[in-house]
């Protein structure tokens, strides 16, 4: 009875996307009893401006009695503008982990073929960042790219494909560190948009969200040596009121940035897509900047920003180092 298929398509153009928000990720403080008495604190936030142009489609075909999609396709249209940053302050030893937060939701608009299918589309931005320190820190870095004309049609199908130009952005990183103060040190911001599509199918019969995930992150490493005076440090220069005289910074810093973009889903789709079925539509590592200073020798471990190198529990104490200012490093 041809009462009883469906084949259904619709697109749909999203209002402009805009965000320019700073964003608190975490924040601990203690007294310490010096003397002098001063109180140390850690503190992380994300400076988010974005502006995205996004367009929907969903098509689909199949029975209603037996319930059941033969075909399905999701397109997503994107055009974006991320300039994004994760800010670390803090002069306490220890370890803090934002966890993963969600900084920015916003629905857009319903797609739906009444009694068939409903398609829920969300844009969302989350951020994370992790800190393992041992010295005084002040840190910026740049999580930007742009995405111009990205396509995406999920799942993947045959004379079909996902395509997109993504740009990474190139701010350089900011550092400032404790002077004289030995210490391994690693922090890793991540800035995660993502646009989410969440199905339903004839009543509920099936359920599933497909995503297309946007993961900026970047990770930095100290390797510092407490190697005083020594030839070849980074000193405070005359006339900078940051510092104390002779304050110094020995050691190896890197800093590696990765952006990778991708295309899945959540559960199995009627027989259509599962969680194995994934695109991907872009993915660079890339080395953003590695010096060593004075005393240091040997190697610079690899970095990976893959995932972070912080494990396990250590709670913030007072610092060794006093409340000592800090040497502009980059």
């Amino acid at each position: 009875m041809q009462f009883n298929n469906f084949d259904k398509s619709v697109t749909t153009n999203v209002p402009p996307i805009d965000i320019s928000k700073n964003y608190p990720l975490f924040s601990q403080s203690l007294s310490c009893a010096g003397p002098p008495a001063f109180d140390a604190s850690i503190r992380a936030n994300a400076d988010v401006n974005a502006h995205a142009d996004i367009s929907l489609g969903v098509a689909a075909v199949g029975t209603i009695v037996p319930p059941k999609l033969t075909q399905f396709g999701a397109f997503v249209g994107l055009d974006a503008d991320i300039r994004g940053s994760i800010n670390l302050v803090g002069n306490a030893a220890g370890r803090a982990d934002s966890g993963k937060l969600t900084l920015y939701q916003a629905l857009l608009p319903t797609l739906e073929f009444p009694g068939l299918l409903t398609v829920g589309p969300s844009f969302k931005i989350f951020g994370q960042a992790t800190a393992d320190v041992g010295v005084g820190v002040n840190l910026k870095v740049d999580l930007s790219y742009a995405v111009s004309g990205a396509k995406v049609v999920y799942p993947p199908a045959p004379g079909t494909k996902s395509t997109g130009i993504f740009i990474p952005g190139n701010a350089p990183l900011k550092l400032a560190v404790t002077g004289n103060v030995a210490s391994t040190s690693v922090a890793t911001a991540q800035l995660t948009p993502r646009i989410d599509l969440g199905l339903s199918a004839l009543g509920g019969t099936a359920k599933a969200t497909v995503f297309v995930n946007l993961d900026s992150r970047s990770t930095v490493l100290l390797n510092l040596n407490a190697a005083g005076n020594a030839a070849g440090s980074i000193k405070i220069p005359p006339g900078n009121t940051k510092g104390g005289a002779g304050a110094s910074v020995n050691g190896c810093i890197t800093a590696g940035s990765a952006l990778n973009a991708n295309v899945g889903t959540d559960a199995k789709f009627f027989n259509l897509f599962d969680k194995s079925t994934s695109v991907s539509l872009y993915a660079k590592e890339w080395q953003t900047f590695q010096k060593c200073f004075a005393a240091q020798t040997g190697k610079q471990p690899a970095l990976s920003t893959s995932k972070s190198t912080i494990t396990g529990d250590r709670s913030f104490v007072c610092p060794s180092w006093g409340s000592s200012s800090l040497v502009t490093v980059i």
